[in-house]
C-alpha cells in the first residue's frame, strides 16, 4: 500500500512540474503578431523518375539497395514583406512582387 501511495505522489508531482514548463503564455506572446513569430524552415522532398515495382520484384526488394540518386531536397522559408496599413490590406497575393 505504501508503494502505491509513493507512486501516486510521484506521478502527481511529475505532472505538476511538467505543466509549469510551458513558456508560451503571457501578454507578450498573446499580443504577438503572426508575422513576428519565427517559423521553422519548410523542407520539401522530391523524387524524380521513380520506378514502380510490382509483383515478386517488389516482394523481394531490399530497402538498403535502393538507388537514391534521383532524390532532391529543398529548404525554404516564407518571408512577408514589411507592408502595413492600406497597402497590406489592398495587396494582391496572386500578383508577383506583393
Amino acid at each position: 500500500m505504501r508503494k502505491m501511495t509513493v507512486l501516486a505522489l510521484g506521478f502527481l508531482c511529475a505532472t505538476g512540474m511538467y505543466g509549469q514548463q510551458s513558456a508560451s503564455t503571457g501578454p507578450k506572446v498573446k499580443n504577438q503578431k503572426i508575422w513576428e513569430k519565427e517559423r521553422e524552415a519548410v523542407v520539401v522532398h522530391h523524387k524524380t523518375d521513380e520506378e514502380v515495382v510490382t509483383g515478386p520484384r517488389a516482394k523481394n526488394a531490399r530497402i538498403w539497395k535502393k538507388d537514391t540518386t534521383g532524390n532532391s531536397q529543398a529548404v525554404t522559408t516564407r518571408k512577408h514583406k514589411d507592408l502595413t496599413g492600406p497597402r497590406f490590406k489592398n495587396r494582391k497575393p496572386w500578383k508577383k512582387g506583393n
